[in-house]
């Protein structure tokens, strides 16, 4: 079983069997629905002011990091699964989540979600299709796992999905319902569409009902 001290966090676990550490930092609130780690050197950790409900994190692997930056608000759930070696996941700052789900299917990879931006529920992140697609001409796989990265202030509609190798710039709006599969897009820009496709530019968003 593991052993619970106090670092200045709420609550350490540290799994000495594996050398596994949980964080939660004292000012934290965290309601674990699952939480399962197989395997060596994984980090998940809690910063400040962080409000977190129904989250479930199933680890399978080793060196991979699960960090949730400063007053991050997770409402109705957030499920994280990481099936590989050395993946890393980071929220920022001020970041609100309704619901979502971000799979790590291989290793190697990393989700990064910026300071101050708000996913609304039904979110899908993925940075692997699971499986292999390969090229009969040549044998080579198709589809290799990639990063995805969601910039500062950006705002993810009802229904998302964001597939591997999407780049969301800065102040960006996803329109409900879209699919994004890989590619860049530009900062202050409106995305919306199957596949996503900038549809406005030169936009930005606040929080307030002006």
């Amino acid at each position: 079983s593991p052993s619970a001290f106090n670092l200045g966090y709420k609550i350490i676990y540290l799994f000495t069997f594996s050398k596994n550490s949980i964080l939660i930092n004292s000012n934290s609130i965290v309601l674990f629905k699952k939480l399962r780690i197989k395997g060596r050197n994984n980090l998940i950790l809690f910063k400040q002011n962080c409000v977190i409900r129904n989250c479930e994190i199933i680890v399978n692997g080793e060196n991979n990091s699960v960090v949730f930056n400063k007053s991050i608000a997770v409402y109705n759930g957030l499920k994280i699964l990481i099936e590989g070696n050395d993946c890393m996941l980071s929220i920022g700052d001020g970041t609100t989540i309704g619901q979502a789900v971000i799979q790590f299917g291989e290793s190697n990879t990393r989700v990064e979600i910026g300071t101050d931006s708000m996913l609304s529920r039904n979110i899908r992140i993925n940075t692997s299709d699971f499986h292999s697609i390969i090229d009969l001409g040549n044998g080579q796989r198709i589809n290799p796992p990639q990063n995805v990265i969601i910039g500062n202030h950006c705002w993810v509609g009802n229904g998302v999905y964001i597939n591997k190798g999407a780049l969301i710039g800065d102040n960006s709006v996803i329109a409900a319902s879209s699919v994004i599969t890989k590619g860049s897009f530009d900062n202050n820009s409106i995305i919306a569409g199957i596949p996503g496709k900038v549809v406005k530019r030169n936009i930005t968003w606040v929080r307030e009902k002006l």
